[in-house]
């Protein structure tokens, strides 16, 4: 890829034998004659500037997300850490600067190579999102019949393994494929949603606040998925998240969205040892 960048073997977790698979005729480490492997930069933000009307969210902001991790985004509520994920995937575009995957630059892509990053890069919404009208096996198989030529059979098989791989599969819950959204609790609407999300195979999941209104025992659950996800279908992770007890348990690294950028970029044992007072105050829950 070019202008790829390279990091230390020791900063790229190891990705199951599953890891490098093909996925709906692509391969995970590969994009349109571009390579990447396991620990490399996937996806890069160069330079971004991002503005609502008089507020600024990012000024001259940069991070990398390299193949293969789990990185969490951290930071103050209202900050724009979602805006971080909705730039990778063109639902937004910076008013500056680069979003760029495998090199190529988001904001250049057309309808048909957006759709095809949109079925590579899977974005698992804050409610789960999920259509009331359909029950659970439709919903999960809903991106397959919209993006693929998968046969009936072929669609309720892949939705099987999805809710299976997430701990709702029918083996464990009878009649799950059947039941509609509104019959579900919040613990298991995240995690159909989570379903539906790696029913394509995506190569990355962004994860926007994925334990926000959950109890404690769901919270772990959710937590447990991602961090089973990564290994099992070696997918790349990005978790927006303001809950530490999930950043700590999943990530690989962690970035602090402070004053517009990324100035806190570390993998966690180094990011845990971070003195800057803003770094403390947030991670250990002060208020100035």
């Amino acid at each position: 890829m070019g202008g790829k960048r390279k990091h230390g073997k020791d900063a790229a977790p190891k990705i199951s034998a599953s890891g490098i698979r093909a996925a709906l005729g692509t391969t995970i480490g590969e994009f349109h004659g571009e390579s990447c492997a396991p620990g490399d930069v996937l996806i890069s933000f160069e330079g971004v500037h991002k503005s609502f009307g008089d507020n600024t969210v990012y000024e001259d902001m940069n991070l990398d997300v390299r193949l293969g991790e789990t990185l969490t985004i951290i930071g103050g509520s209202g900050q724009g850490k979602s805006v971080c994920l909705k730039l990778m995937i063109g639902l937004l575009r910076a008013d500056a600067g680069r979003v760029l995957y495998y090199g190529h630059d988001v904001a250049d892509m057309g309808a048909e190579q957006l759709r095809e990053l949109r079925t590579r890069v899977s974005m698992v919404f804050q409610g789960g999102a999920l259509f009331d009208s359909m029950n659970i096996g439709q919903n999960v198989g809903y991106a397959l019949r919209e993006h693929t030529d998968m046969s009936d059979d072929e669609i309720e098989q892949r939705s099987i393994e999805s809710l299976e791989l997430v701990g709702l599969g029918p083996s464990t819950h009878s009649g799950i494929m059947e039941q509609f959204p509104a019959a579900l609790s919040g613990g298991m609407v995240k995690r159909v949603a989570l379903a539906r999300s790696i029913a394509l195979r995506p190569e990355v999941i962004l994860y926007d606040e994925p334990t926000t209104g959950l109890d404690p025992s769901n919270c772990n659950r959710i937590a447990r998925m991602i961090r089973k996800l990564q290994g099992e279908l070696g997918v790349t992770s990005i978790v927006v998240t303001h809950d530490m007890t999930t950043a700590w348990y999943v990530a690989d690294r962690v970035a602090m969205l402070y004053e517009r950028n990324f100035p806190f970029v570390d993998e966690v044992e180094a990011f845990r040892e971070i003195e800057n007072p803003a770094v403390r105050d947030f991670i250990e829950g002060r208020t100035s």
